[in-house]
């Protein structure tokens, strides 16, 4: 009798990232990615094409911008709306060992709105641990009230978006959730064209392209069930 292939975290993530390869492979700024891979900045450089991915699936234009170093020129994303229209995008990522605090939130999403050139409008995006999410409701009211406190004293950041990933067992079988929160700036004093508002409205929606994955080209590629089990075999 077969025994149940069972994936752990870092099986999920190998496969994953190959996919987010994959789907983002003709987005301008790809070729900064590859080489951030390789000098062997995964987690980080995973967590951006992450962030690019949500966009792709959205149906939004935007590119990777080359690293500058340089302050409120270094930052991540430029989604172009219109001629006239871009919001810029910063990634910030908590390693997995991160205890959950005020300051653990605080702390990168005032670096990120640094990172972001002044006078425009900008989203963050932060990856947090999946131990948060299995910490209860006191995590909870930590990373939303920090969240809260960071919004309530900017008017150029557009919202937050919270990633975290989620591993639930299915009979015999792992099922790994990427799920995403989208916390809208709702200051009174932060202004924001309809366009952008519009952004924040998509962004907190349903994705509206799908992503490809390696099973769904295998099931594609094979005419009957015995090649797609086969393929499977081999290859996961």
């Amino acid at each position: 009798m077969r025994k149940p292939l069972i994936f752990t975290a870092g099986r999920y993530q190998t496969v994953r990232l190959a996919e987010l390869l994959f789907n983002l492979q003709t987005v301008e700024g790809m070729v900064d990615k590859l080489e951030q891979l390789r000098l062997g900045n995964v987690e980080a450089t995973y967590a951006e094409l992450e962030m690019g991915t949500f966009l792709a699936r959205r149906g939004l234009p935007f590119r990777f911008v080359s690293p500058s170093g340089t302050k409120h020129l270094d930052y991540d994303v430029e989604i172009r709306l219109s001629s006239e229209c871009q919001v810029n995008c910063e990634m910030k990522c908590k390693v997995e060992e991160t205890p959950v605090s005020e300051g653990a939130v605080l702390n990168p999403l005032k670096k990120a709105r640094n990172q972001l050139p002044e006078g425009t409008s900008g989203l963050v995006f932060l990856k947090v641990p999946e131990a948060w999410t299995r910490q209860g409701q006191k995590s909870a009211q930590i990373v939303s009230g920090a969240i809260s406190s960071f919004l309530r004293n900017t008017s150029r950041i557009v919202a937050v978006i919270l990633r975290w990933e989620e591993q639930v067992l299915v009979r015999d079988a792992a099922l790994m959730l990427y799920k995403y929160r989208t916390i809208p700036n709702d200051r009174p004093s932060a202004t924001f064209p309809d366009s952008i508002r519009g952004l924040v409205s998509l962004l907190d929606g349903p994705p509206r392209v799908p992503l490809v994955t390696f099973a769904e080209i295998a099931e594609n590629a094979c005419s009957d069930k015995s090649c797609l089990q086969s393929y499977c075999d081999l290859h996961l």
